[in-house]
């Protein structure tokens, strides 16, 4: 009898709190710890993502400084090259002035009892030439040539290497010293070719007679380049490539030069 009465509290009373307990009571302290477990991965996943946004809004913030520092040296470094150019700009009037002397006539004549030499000097004072040669300092560029395109780059060696050839004449009338031999005429004549083909292309000699126009051609590009660069605008692949075997080139020529004149 007793055990009857056992079973049924068991049946009417324990078994229904067991199965209340297992159908209610576990389930939700399963979801429970589920959601606290879940709630508390959002908030670590929240601080991860505020932590890289965080990171990310540094690293574009550091990039812009960056390109801001880098463009202000690309700036700084076009002014120090149109300042080079610049400096050569009488060398344009002076090979206008040379350009009916024929060197080998000149050169054979006795410079101990002529005023050749002084006529050649009068040459450099009227052009401002000599005032500008005394004022040159020696030429930093090279080390802003991390900044510079390799356009405006081949520009300006170009540029420089056709100086040179008017630079040379005058020192060698000046002083009755053929000097001709230490210049690759040819290889610079190559060099414009090779940097504006298109107007170029047909020349067959560097002379005081077309030295003018090319500096001036030169000069002009040198200054469109430095706008597009003050404009933002990068140079494209090809062009990149194409410029940079025309920098090899002229340097190739620089260190025969001065081979040469060792």
């Amino acid at each position: 009898m007793n055990k009857i009465i056992v079973w049924q509290i068991i049946i009417t009373i324990i078994l229904p709190i067991m199965v209340w307990y297992f159908k209610v009571k576990i389930p939700a302290k399963i979801k429970y710890d589920y959601d606290f477990k879940l709630s508390e991965l959002e908030s670590k996943l929240k601080l991860e993502e505020k932590v890289m946004e965080d990171l990310r809004r540094n690293a574009i913030v550091g990039a812009e400084k960056r390109q801001g520092i880098l463009y202000t040296r690309k700036l700084e470094a076009c002014d120090e090259l149109w300042e080079e150019v610049q400096k050569l700009t009488s060398l344009k009037a002076l090979s206008t002035y040379l350009m009916g002397i024929k060197e080998d006539e000149f050169l054979k004549s006795d410079y101990k009892n002529s005023n050749n030499s002084l006529l050649i000097e009068s040459f450099g004072k009227i052009t401002g030439f000599e005032s500008q040669k005394k004022q040159t300092t020696k030429n930093k560029l090279s080390l802003q040539r991390p900044y510079l395109s390799e356009r405006l780059w081949a520009l300006y060696l170009a540029h420089s290497s056709v100086s040179i050839i008017i630079i040379n004449k005058y020192e060698s009338l000046k002083n009755g010293i053929d000097i001709r031999n230490l210049i690759d005429y040819n290889g610079i004549l190559n060099l414009i070719k090779k940097v504006e083909p298109l107007k170029f292309s047909a020349y067959t000699e560097i002379s005081s007679v077309n030295a003018f126009i090319i500096l001036e051609v030169l000069e002009n590009n040198v200054l469109n380049e430095i706008k597009k660069i003050h404009s933002g605008i990068e140079e494209d692949k090809k062009n990149i490539e194409t410029n940079r075997e025309i920098i090899k080139y002229a340097e190739e020529l620089r260190i025969k030069e001065k081979l040469k004149d060792k």
